[in-house]
């Protein structure tokens, strides 16, 4: 979502058709750059981010605003 939410906002001020991203996680430091990337099967597969990424993106974006300020839906806490 992070990366994803980065590549968008990114995408508002500097137009791109594609673009590898990803993240170092401090928290699994020693995996290194953790590229971008969807579930296959049982694997994950590397995936650019490219216009059709970033307008589904927009959509769960907005879809989860909407919940958000729904005040139908009451917050509930999810257990960890």
């Amino acid at each position: 979502f992070q990366v994803l939410m980065y590549s968008y906002l990114y995408s508002l001020n500097e137009p791109f058709t594609e673009a590898s991203a990803g993240i170092i996680s401090f928290k699994n430091f020693d995996e290194g750059y953790i590229p971008f990337s969807f579930k296959e099967a049982r694997s994950y597969k590397e995936k650019m981010i490219d216009a059709e990424v970033l307008q589904d993106f927009e959509k769960v974006l907005l879809r989860l605003i909407q919940e958000l300020f729904d005040k139908e839906i009451h917050l509930t806490e999810k257990p960890v």
